[in-house]
Formats: structure tokens, C-alpha cells, sequence
């Protein structure tokens, strides 16, 4: 009988919270049981909210380390508490992101409430990664790649976590939104966390919104502003993070990334992959035949690509010569092309990066230069062209200090229909049907990106090398390592 009444009290205290739309009296109920002591940022965006009768939107556009996940983990058990018997959704960008991330996130806070004596899930099913909860009603976990399988659910709330990195996230967006109808819900609302990736997606769509409400009278515009929330935060918000991971940032990131990246800004997409200038990028330079030096090989169809690369005494790279003959080359011709190149330099080089996919040439290139230190893209993470193109731009145009990749004059004033000078500057973002720019995916024309490939595998290879010091051994390419504070050579001693 005494259990019978907790139960009763329990359920109409949710329905209370839920019918008043007390957010603040949830957030103190999951606060007292759990622990969960939300910083300024991420309270702010829980107790923000629609009126009665009206779905809420929010975004939560932050730096990485800000507490995104975390505060997304909470809202969701927010609205399960504010909303007893209804379903909800949560999104994320992998299965794994969601079952190593925020599902054990969300078990730990409701082991906590149901410890306290406030039980939030009757069971989890972990074939269907969902939650079975009290009063009826499930969560469901999935990612993007199953936002298909989500249009025939009925549900109270729903949250997409790291939005951004979806293709389409505005899809993604709607496609939620159709499921927000279940008629019990005392609270409805639909909320996406992300890192910025420019002003696109979601962000871009809160930006339509809140400026399309400013035309409205006061009254339905301070209505519109509500439904539609949004909050920025950067990195520096979050006071727990590790002391040096800002600094880490700054090391390797680029202005522009780590103004999105670290500060949460959503910037105006540049057209231009590259942030790259003559005039901030260019150096003369005449390569010493006693200088180690790279090759970086994009094989092409027909239109094969060769960099050389070396180290600069200040720990830079320079790009000091490149081939791209044009005219459908064929294999043999192209291989002794470099093996006559790298003869004029008087050694091998002592790197070799290629493209993990054409195995016959990187087979190839172990045989031709055997003492070369033969790298080539490892991982689909190595691999990614966006990825690359953040590296690419970290060495452009760091947070702190002076370029730490160049052209040499002479590459930059080579006038060859693929050369690196003009596909750097050529080199652009795809452009969807409504004219804005997607960031996430560069533009392959056949003429700029065999150069950009070149380039981005090089500066990927190399820069994870700058972790340490390589003292590279003439057999088979062997090497100590040794770790050391300053910024080291990667190319071998001089």
C-alpha cells in the first residue's frame, strides 16, 4: 500500500511538472537525486522554453568540450520525467557515438534517480537500444544513417546530438519534427547539440527563423524567439576540462577552426578550401642535395600528381617541386619520371606517401626506394578529405605563430593547367542547388584536386610525424624516436 502511494505520488508529481512546464523544478528534482550541477550555459538553455501548448525548439551550438552531450543526457531526462507515458528519440551520428557515449550517460543518470527512489526506466532492451520506461512510453537511440526508420514513430521529444556532422542535417531536422504529434505529451520539444561547421544545417536554419521573427509584432516576436532558442558557448566555458587541452588546440588548429571549433562560432562559409595567399605563403627556396626530403604521389587516372617536400631550418614544410605532366601518362612513364626526378636531387627521399588504395604502386614504391620510410593512408580517418583539409589549413594559418607550410617561388609561379599554385587557389567547396555552400565536401573536377590530394596526405602523414623526432636509418627505413618539448624534425636529420 505504501509502495502503491510512493508510485501515485511520483507519477502525479511528474504530471504537475510536466502540466505547469516547471523546467526549473525538474532540473532541481534530477539536480538533488543525481548531482548533476549544470553549468551557467547549460542552464540557461534548460529552463528555456516555449508556453503551453507549443513544440520548443533549441539549439546548443558550442565549442568541443563544452558539455553538449552532457546537457543534451539531461534534457532528455527532463522531458521523460515531464512527460509520463510518451516516447521519445535520440540521435547521434554513429551506433557507437550513441552506445559508448550517450546511452551509458543516460543509464548512469537514471541509476542515480531511480537509487533516490525516482524510477525513470522499467527496463532497457539492448537489442533494440531502447529504454522501456515507467508509466509506458520507450527512448529509442539511433543514428543518422536510420533517421528513415524513425517516420512511422509517435513521440513527445526528441534530440539530435552533434547535428552537424550529418550530410543534411536540416533533413534529419524535419524528419524529427513530423514525429513530435503523440497527443499526451504535456511538453514537446525538439533540441540538436553541435560543434559549428559554418552557417548551414541547423544553425542556419535557427538563424532563418529567430531573424524571419524580428519583422513580427512585439508580442508574437517574443513568442517566435522563445520557441526558437538558441545558445552559444565556447570551449573556455566548461572549468573542468584538462589545463592544457585549450593549448593543445592552439597548437594545431587553424584561426578559422578554432574560432568554430573552440569558441563555437558559426562563421560564413568561404567558397575557397584553402587559406591559402602568395603573399603569406610563399618563400624563395633552393633545395641542397644533402637535404632529406618527401615525395607525396596521387597516382590519378590519367592525370597523376607528384609533390616534393622538405623541411625548412624553422621546422616548416616547403613544397619545392611538383610534376603533373597532362595527356593521359601511362604507368611505366610516369615511374621513371620520378625515379629521374629523384635522381636530380642526387638521393632517394626519405619519405614516400601514397594513397592507401592503389596497392600496386605503393607496392611499388617500397621496391623503387627501399630505405624510404613508405607511408600511406592507413585509416578511412587518414583517408577523409575533410580531415585532411583541417590539417592542411592548421599548418596554413595557425592559432599562434607563423605559417608552418609554404611553396617554394618557383612552384609558385609554375603555370601548368593542374599545378599546385593555381589548384590551391581553384580549389572549392561544393555548391548545393540554393546556392549555399557545403563544407563538409570539397569539389573534384579533375584539374584542383589531384594537387589538393597530394598536398593533404603529405600534411597528414607528416604533421602526425611532428609528434616526434625521427632520426630515419637508410635501412629500410628504421627509426629511433625520441620525445622531446620543442617542435621537432620529421624529415631527418641535416
Amino acid at each position: 500500500m505504501i509502495l502503491s502511494n510512493a508510485r501515485e505520488s511520483w507519477l502525479s508529481l511528474r504530471q504537475r511538472l510536466g502540466d505547469t512546464h516547471d523546467r526549473l523544478g525538474t532540473i532541481r528534482l534530477i539536480s538533488a537525486a543525481t548531482g548533476y550541477v549544470p553549468l551557467p550555459h547549460q542552464l540557461r538553455a534548460h529552463l528555456a522554453g516555449a508556453g503551453p501548448g507549443e513544440t520548443s525548439f533549441k539549439l546548443f551550438c558550442a565549442g568541443v568540450g563544452s558539455g553538449k552531450t552532457l546537457f543534451s543526457v539531461y534534457e532528455l531526462l527532463a522531458y521523460a520525467i515531464m512527460n509520463p507515458g510518451c516516447s521519445g528519440i535520440a540521435l547521434g551520428p554513429t551506433f557507437d557515438l550513441c552506445v559508448s557515449t550517450l546511452l551509458p550517460e543516460f543509464e548512469a543518470a537514471v541509476e542515480k534517480m531511480h537509487a533516490a527512489g525516482y524510477p525513470i526506466v522499467r527496463r532497457f532492451v539492448r537489442s533494440r537500444l531502447e529504454a522501456e520506461l515507467v508509466c509506458g512510453g520507450n527512448i529509442a537511440w539511433r543514428s543518422f544513417s536510420k533517421i528513415e526508420n524513425m517516420r512511422g514513430r509517435t513521440c513527445a521529444y526528441a534530440t539530435i546530438d552533434e547535428s552537424e556532422v550529418s550530410f543534411d542535417p536540416g533533413y534529419i531536422w524535419n524528419v524529427l519534427q513530423g514525429r513530435l504529434r503523440d497527443p499526451r505529451a504535456r511538453v514537446r520539444g525538439l533540441w540538436a547539440t553541435t560543434t559549428p561547421k559554418g552557417l548551414r544545417g541547423i544553425p542556419a536554419l535557427f538563424v532563418e527563423r529567430r531573424h524571419a521573427a524580428r519583422g513580427m509584432a512585439v508580442a508574437e516576436r517574443d513568442r517566435e524567439l522563445k520557441r526558437w532558442f538558441s545558445i552559444k558557448a565556447s570551449s573556455l566555458s566548461n572549468s573542468y576540462l584538462p589545463r592544457d587541452y585549450i593549448t593543445n588546440m592552439e597548437r594545431s588548429y587553424s584561426k578559422r577552426m578554432f574560432r568554430a571549433e573552440v569558441m563555437g562560432d558559426v562563421l560564413k562559409p568561404q567558397s575557397a578550401v584553402f587559406q591559402f595567399s602568395r603573399d603569406d605563403h610563399v618563400r624563395p627556396y633552393r633545395h641542397n642535395r644533402e637535404t632529406p626530403y618527401a615525395i607525396s604521389c596521387d597516382w590519378g587516372h590519367s592525370n597523376p600528381h607528384v609533390l616534393f617536400m622538405a623541411q625548412l631550418p624553422d621546422g616548416a614544410l616547403i613544397v619545392f617541386d611538383e610534376m603533373c605532366p597532362d595527356g593521359g601518362t601511362n604507368r611505366d612513364r610516369f615511374r621513371q619520371m620520378i625515379v629521374d626526378r629523384c635522381a636530380q636531387y642526387g638521393r632517394p627521399p626519405e619519405w614516400a606517401i601514397g594513397d592507401r588504395a592503389v596497392r600496386s604502386e605503393m607496392a611499388w614504391l617500397m621496391g623503387q626506394f627501399p630505405a624510404a620510410q613508405v607511408s600511406r593512408m592507413r585509416s578511412r580517418e587518414e583517408q577523409s578529405i575533410i580531415s585532411g583539409i583541417a590539417v592542411v589549413n592548421s599548418l596554413l594559418d595557425p592559432v599562434q605563430g607563423a605559417p608552418m607550410l609554404y611553396l617554394s617561388t618557383d612552384v609558385a609561379g609554375r603555370q601548368d593547367r593542374r599545378a599546385l599554385v593555381k589548384a590551391m587557389l581553384n580549389y572549392r567547396y561544393k555548391q548545393m542547388a540554393d546556392g549555399t555552400i557545403d563544407t563538409m565536401r570539397a569539389r573534384k573536377d579533375g584539374i584542383s584536386d589531384h594537387a589538393c590530394d597530394c598536398l593533404r596526405m603529405a600534411c597528414v602523414v607528416l604533421a602526425e610525424q611532428s609528434k616526434a623526432t625521427f632520426t630515419l636509418d637508410r635501412t629500410h627505413g628504421r627509426k629511433r624516436t625520441s620525445r622531446l618539448g620543442s617542435r621537432p624534425s620529421f624529415l631527418g636529420r641535416r
